[in-house]
């Protein structure tokens, strides 16, 4: 049974190919009758090329559900078409601004370049413009530091902004202005409006609590703080700015006069697939079996800071429990998904799987250009309800995503188990590429990160703590049974150039999770941010992670950091703590050496069989010891199963053979060596080693090869 689906048709056609329906939702009902009628096989739904705008959110729900069977229903561009789902809604008409009306805080090279238009009716606040599928710039002023000392925080508004003189001002617009703000912990940021500037104490009144207090950032961020739709950074062709008490935007076009393509997005959600949800029982109701195949879903309206975002934000608030900011969401699904889609160019995510969601798959997408999260896996919080779990995240091509939130993520996964995420490539974001974490600060007020998502009633176990290192191996090991990401399986992604703006970030990171999740056959390269953290970085509260046969190579970071007991084994780190080839950045990260081990107790760590490679010979081996707070404890290698691992520096033969001789007195690295790898191709490590390599032969290395990795749609 097929449906068809055309700007040009009419939704009281019967949805012929002859006479196609105009609308998704006119398919939708279509569909909707004939699975009433028990139509129970695979329905088609086949949209011909153009743009289809939403003006409210397309829900499907257990009345569209292809049921437990092998049926599905499935959206389907026709061949060869560009059909394209947005809710952008057109601006316009457009005047030109002569030079004596121009606002008097823009710039004297704007005057009599300015066109404006008025807001489209119901948008009550714009808060981005597409041409087409470009995105048109917001003018933004000029960066600045917060010379607060991280001392003073507790003593000072956590509301207050202090800046340095002529940094911001009593805008014209001041209600429309909003701050992007990086706080004094970097691994996130915040857009915030301006209640009120005092210029004579230099302090702006924000309309929100920040997320962490409001003073100078480490991880070697200069810039915090950037002012964003002021009239006063109009100063060049493509920026626009807008008033929302006048309902005006004002733009300088490339052109001579704006194109007649210019759209603001109106919806945060485009899409969502629904089932019955029912947080309080342990059963939900899933729909079933809704796949979209070779769309475009695009212009996705901007997530916004709540009044009360407190108790719902995952981990440092890089997302939120149970929200509509992504184009596609799926919130009660299984045996959907997304193949061969492209969800581009808007200011939202691309897409979500809350709560119960189960073999549900994105596969052969590309998700680019965004203002948000690739992929979210977002399950219950911890508790006994494990239902987002089994999904399939598989060749894509994620980047330049977390466009507007820059501590978006590529892929986060968030109590969510037994997914596999394989045979991506993300590149160019602003902070890490893959996420795997259950996080939760237990508080029962319901005020620290994501505590409102947890089960109380359901936890039979005490979720107080005290930070020594003996409580919190004892607290894992009694909450791991409610920490539902466990058993993910991150393989064969190509990462670069990630950890483009925040610091404290990495390619991989795997925190407060269940056990045997694997990091596997990764390839992560030029990654030079000066924020960088380690490349694969197991955190707080983390065990029994395996990350093997992974390549590391040309990053200006660390390779790995292990806190508490986590495998490390089988791996090639190649030339890092190098400096960046393209010279993008104005710092480089702290490199603390190719492993680090970071947090107590790390007893039962394996540190095996991995190549450490480093052309120059003089990039530090090993961090140990003393990490961070006094509460975290000392780790070593020495408490580690360390050894049979090969060290090698072509320009120094010598470069770990004062490491090995202490190593070797402590115990470990007994039958570790120094010796040339043989690699097949020594500038292409990716293609792996000689088969008559030392490690292979002499160490019991398991080679591979990693010359095809990352996604087919990036090759």
């Amino acid at each position: 049974m097929t449906f068809y689906v055309s700007p040009t048709g009419n939704d009281a056609h019967p949805g012929t190919t002859a006479e196609p329906f105009a609308t998704l939702t006119g398919a939708r009902d279509a569909v909707r009758e004939a699975r009433a009628r028990g139509e129970a096989g695979t329905v088609t739904v086949e949209l011909s090329g153009g743009y289809y705008r939403l003006e409210e959110t397309l829900v499907f729900d257990l009345r569209d559900s292809a049921g437990e069977g092998e049926g599905k229903t499935e959206f389907r561009a026709a061949s060869g078409a560009a059909a394209v789902v947005g809710s952008g809604a057109p601006v316009g008409p457009w005047r030109r601004v002569p030079a004596e009306s121009t606002p008097s805080e823009v710039p004297t090279v704007a005057r009599g370049k300015l066109w404006k238009a008025p807001f489209p009716a119901n948008v009550e606040k714009i808060l981005a413009l597409f041409d087409g599928p470009n995105r048109i710039a917001r003018a933004r002023g000029v960066p600045f530091a917060i010379d607060v000392d991280p001392k003073e925080v507790d003593s000072r508004p956590r509301r207050d902004l202090r800046f340095p003189p002529g940094a911001l001002k009593r805008y014209r617009n001041l209600g429309s202005v909003e701050l992007l703000i990086i706080p004094m912990h970097p691994w996130t940021m915040n857009i915030l409006g301006i209640e009120s500037v005092d210029t004579d104490s230099r302090v702006a009144r924000l309309d929100n609590d920040p997320i962490y207090p409001l003073a100078r950032a480490h991880h070697g961020i200069s810039h915090q703080v950037w002012p964003e739709n002021v009239f006063e950074a109009l100063d060049r062709p493509g920026r626009w700015v807008s008033d929302d008490a006048e309902r005006v935007v004002y733009l300088w076009p490339e052109a001579d006069a704006p194109s007649e393509s210019i759209v603001t997005p109106t919806l945060r959600e485009l899409v969502r697939v629904e089932g019955r949800i029912d947080r309080d029982s342990p059963e939900d109701e899933p729909v079933r079996g809704i796949e979209f195949h070779g769309l475009t879903f695009t212009h996705g309206r901007r997530d916004t800071w709540d009044a009360d975002y407190h108790g719902t934000g995952l981990q440092h608030n890089w997302e939120f429990f149970d929200r509509d900011n992504a184009m596609v969401r799926f919130r009660g699904a299984e045996r959907c998904g997304l193949i061969g889609c492209r969800l581009v160019d808007s200011a939202s995510g691309g897409v979500r799987f809350d709560l119960h969601c189960r073999h549900n798959r994105v596969v052969s997408c590309e998700i680019a250009r965004i203002g948000g999260t690739g992929v979210l896996l977002q399950g219950y919080g911890p508790g006994k309800k494990d239902v987002n779990s089994h999904n399939e995240i598989l060749d894509n091509h994620i980047h330049h995503n977390g466009i507007d939130w820059w501590h978006n993520l590529g892929v986060f996964v968030w109590q969510s188990s037994h997914n596999r995420i394989a045979g991506n490539t993300i590149h160019h974001t602003g902070y890490t590429a893959i996420c795997v974490t259950g996080r939760i600060i237990f508080d029962r007020a319901g005020v620290g990160e994501a505590s409102k998502s947890v089960r109380w009633n359901e936890i039979e176990v005490d979720t107080e703590t005290g930070d020594t290192p003996e409580s919190i191996s004892a607290w894992w090991y009694r909450m791991e049974p409610y920490l539902h990401s466990r058993g993910n399986l991150i393989e064969r992604n190509e990462i670069y150039r990630v950890m483009e703006r925040l610091g404290d970030g990495n390619a991989v990171y795997i925190s407060g999770c269940g056990r045997d999740n694997v990091v596997r056959e990764n390839y992560i390269h030029d990654i030079f941010g000066p924020g960088s953290n380690a490349m694969i970085r197991t955190d707080d509260l983390q065990y029994e992670t395996l990350i093997e046969k992974n390549l590391v190579y040309r990053c200006g970071g660390p390779g790995v950091y292990l806190k508490h007991k986590n495998h490390f084994v089988n791996n090639v780190l190649v030339d890092l703590g190098v400096d960046d080839p393209e010279g993008v950045y104005e710092g480089t990260p702290r490199f603390t050496g190719y492993i680090g081990l970071r947090r107590a107790p790390i007893h039962g760590s394996r540190v095996r069989r991995n190549i450490l490679y480093s052309t120059s010979g003089e990039a530090r081996i090993l961090w140990e010891g003393p990490a961070g707070r006094p509460s975290w404890g000392e780790s070593y290698l020495r408490e580690c199963d360390a050894d049979r691992n090969l060290y090698y520096s072509p320009r120094n033969p010598r470069w770990a053979t004062g490491f090995l001789e202490q190593k070797r007195a402590e115990g470990v690295e007994v039958d570790s060596i120094q010796a040339d790898p043989r690699f097949i191709d020594p500038g292409v490590p990716a293609l792996g080693l000689r088969h008559d390599s030392p490690a292979i032969i002499a160490l019991g290395f398991e080679p591979f090869d990693l010359s095809d990795v990352g996604s087919s749609l990036a090759r």
